[in-house]
């Protein structure tokens, strides 16, 4: 496997998406984005000798699907189980011309798995039904045939599936939900059995395709676990401990996500970034032989380094210039700043997860993982702006006194602090006070 495509595939792993805040979030649970597994398209595109390699690979890869789900198939669904042996035989050959006699057939099953739905005034769309794992992986083996034989355009191919009808689907989201029973939003669907197909049509089901010598009749698909997990219920980001993929470079825990680090090697900073499933939410870059840098945030706002001059731009517009600033003081002025932007963005984000996943009313001693995980992220930022407690922002102190009270720590010096900070800046936690105030009462 290219190197390309390995660091690809590691880095789609974060992005399947966790367990959301909100019902909003709801259809991005378990799911792995139509943009990522475009993006994974084209790799594997880049990583063929060619076009017709590239077809065969995908081609492969939507069989293995197809054989993950087989187990899912009506056991007198013979059409349906005569048409997936065609399928891996012809597949297996690199025979994808001998499999377009079967495309008649493969669109008269896919029709008579009725899972599609016009609701009036929207796409057409995937039914939501209780219990149509058998129908939906019928529906998987057909349209891996219609892949395979050229029925899907290249416009069509992993386009994200609210805009597109489901008979245009890939193989693998059929496959999906499939396993799933549905998309994540739908009351009957399980996005924890989604989330484990898409872990393995990555660490599994890619590296099968692109060996050529490999059958995919042997799909190597462990069935999904019957519940979630309860790591799926912590706040804290599990990916932080992931392998590194570089000795210079290091990862830390930072609330929901982590904060990753390259260095020169002198140990000066020479890249930071603050990660979220997958998508960069603040970053830092330092060239020291150029004397150049720059940083960006999710808040419209970047900040430009060069020779001793410093520009920042916030949406669009220049806001303000610096001259003759030296650059080891630029880069720690924006650790510190991307540290204080994330946690002054993101913290409240901790009161909706609770409030989404957790018991009620919050018992604090139940989650002293996430608890302790967002403490350390707080007084790293202290650490890194040179600040003390008594020295912060009111609005993080009472981030601060919030954590001390729950893991009872520092409770006199939280006790000292809280209620000065929360008359001045309270109000911008006004949503979690409730359950703030709950917490600092106990002592």
């Amino acid at each position: 496997m290219d190197k390309r495509t390995e660091q690809l595939l590691f880095r789609a792993m974060e992005t399947i998406g966790r367990p959301s805040f909100s019902d909003y979030g709801a259809e991005d649970v378990g799911m792995l984005s139509d943009r990522m597994r475009r993006k994974i398209y084209e790799q594997l595109a880049a990583e063929a000798e060619d076009g017709a390699q590239h077809r065969l690979i995908v081609a492969r890869l939507g069989s293995l699907c197809a054989q993950a789900v087989r187990p899912l198939l009506d056991p007198q669904d013979e059409p349906t189980r005569g048409l997936l042996t065609t399928l891996s035989k012809q597949v297996d050959a690199a025979d994808l011309v001998g499999l377009e006699a079967a495309a008649e057939e493969a669109l008269v099953l896919f029709k008579e798995a009725d899972r599609c739905e016009d609701r009036g005034g929207h796409p057409v769309t995937l039914r939501d039904e209780p219990e149509q794992q058998a129908q939906l992986a019928r529906a998987t083996v057909t349209q891996a045939v219609k892949f395979a034989t050229g029925g899907i355009g290249a416009e069509q191919v992993h386009r994200y599936h609210r805009k597109l009808a489901p008979g245009a689907w890939m193989p693998e989201l059929w496959a999906a939900c499939a396993i799933a029973n549905g998309l994540p939003e739908f009351e009957h669907s399980a996005s924890h059995k989604m989330r484990h197909f898409w872990s393995w049509y990555l660490t599994v089901a890619i590296p099968q395709a692109l060996d050529l010598t490999h059958s995919t009749t042997e799909p190597n698909f462990p069935q999904p676990p019957l519940e979630a997990s309860a790591a799926l219920a912590r706040y804290a980001s599990p990916w932080a401990g992931r392998p590194l993929s570089h000795p210079d470079m290091s990862r830390r825990p930072f609330l929901h996500g982590y904060v990753e680090k390259q260095v020169t090697r002198k140990g000066r900073t020479k890249s930071m970034q603050f990660v979220h499933e997958g998508s960069r939410c603040g970053h830092l870059w330092v060239d020291y032989q150029g004397r150049r840098g720059g940083y960006v945030d999710d808040q419209y706002r970047g900040i430009n380094y060069h020779s001793g001059w410093v520009e920042e731009v916030h949406l669009s517009h220049l806001a303000s210039t610096q001259q003759e600033v030296p650059i080891d003081q630029w880069v720690a002025e924006m650790e510190a700043g991307l540290l204080q932007t994330v946690l002054s963005t993101r913290f409240l984000w901790f009161f909706d997860w609770a409030d989404a996943h957790w018991e009620k009313p919050f018992q604090p001693q139940l989650h002293r993982d996430d608890l302790r995980v967002c403490m350390d992220s707080i007084e790293w930022t202290f650490a890194v702006s040179n600040l003390t407690v008594e020295e912060a922002r009111p609005y993080h102190q009472i981030m601060w006194c919030f954590c001390a009270f729950a893991l009872d720590e520092q409770v006199a010096r939280a006790k000292a602090l809280f209620h000065a900070a929360w008359q001045q800046d309270g109000e911008l936690l006004h949503v979690a006070k409730g359950v703030i105030m709950a917490v600092a009462a106990r002592h």
